[in-house]
C-alpha cells in the first residue's frame, strides 16, 4: 500500500481525527473511531522518525478536537460574552493544546520502535490510554472525546464494568491496531490480528450479557 507524501499524510491524519467525532453523537457509529485510529496507526508505523510521527499525532488530534470541542467557542462567545475573535482564538489554542497528547503518543511509540504487530496492538493502545488518563486530570482535566465513550453501542462496552472507560479505550485502540494489521500487514501477521479482533468482539459481547446489577425491592 503506497504511503502518501508528507503534506498528504498530515491531511489524512487530520481528516481521520475529524471523522472520529461522528461516533460521539446520537447514531451507533462506534466502528468509525476504530477505523480512523487504524489509519493513524498505519501512518505511525511507517513514519521515518519520532518527530514526523508526533506531527501526525498532532494533526489527528487537531482534527479530533477542532471538530469535537467547537462548543467551547459557543460557551465563550454566546454565553460568556467574549468577543468573537478572542473566543475563536482561545478555542483554537485550547484544541491545539489537547492535540499535544496524541502527538506525544506518536513520538513515544516511534521512539520505542517495537515490531509493528506489538506496536499496533499493545504499545500504541497502552500509550493512548495513558494519554487519555493524563488528559483527564492534568490542569484540572478534560476527558472529553475519550475513545472509550465512543464504544457505548458496541461490544467493547462490556469491559466498562470491569475497568471503566480506560479499559474500553485500551481495547478500542487494540482493535484499531488489529484492523491496521489485518488491512495492511503481511499474511502471517493477519492471523494474530484476526484473533485479537475476535477475542475483543466475543469477549466484550459476552461481558455485555452479564447482569452486573440487580434491582431489589426497597425495604
Amino acid at each position: 500500500m503506497t504511503l502518501p507524501a508528507g503534506a498528504a499524510r498530515l491531511a489524512l491524519a487530520f481528516a481521520a481525527g475529524a471523522a472520529s467525532v461522528a461516533a460521539f453523537g446520537d447514531w451507533p457509529l462506534f466502528p468509525v473511531p476504530l477505523a480512523t485510529l487504524a489509519v493513524l496507526g498505519w501512518l505511525w508505523v511507517r513514519a521515518d522518525s519520532p518527530r514526523r510521527a508526533a506531527w501526525l499525532g498532532f494533526a489527528f488530534g487537531a482534527g479530533l478536537f477542532l471538530a469535537g470541542v467547537s462548543w467551547v467557542y459557543v460557551s465563550l462567545h454566546d454565553f460568556g460574552g467574549m468577543p468573537l475573535p478572542l473566543a475563536a482564538f482561545a478555542t483554537a489554542v485550547f484544541c491545539l493544546y489537547l492535540a499535544l497528547f496524541p502527538a506525544a503518543v506518536g513520538y513515544a511509540q516511534a521512539w520505542l520502535a517495537t515490531a509493528p504487530p506489538v506496536r499496533l496492538m499493545l504499545v500504541i493502545p497502552a500509550l493512548w490510554t495513558l494519554a487519555e488518563w493524563l488528559r483527564g486530570w492534568l490542569f484540572t482535566g478534560f476527558p472529553w472525546l475519550a475513545l472509550g465513550y465512543s464504544q457505548l453501542d458496541g461490544p467493547l462496552a462490556g469491559l466498562a464494568p470491569l475497568g471503566g472507560v480506560f479499559a474500553v479505550s485500551f481495547a478500542g485502540a487494540a482493535a484499531a491496531g488489529a484492523l491496521a494489521m489485518l488491512a495492511t500487514g503481511p499474511g502471517r501477521q493477519r492471523v494474530p490480528a484476526l484473533a485479537v479482533l475476535a477475542a475483543l468482539a466475543i469477549g466484550g459481547g459476552a461481558l455485555r450479557a452479564v447482569e452486573w446489577t440487580r434491582l431489589t425491592a426497597g425495604r
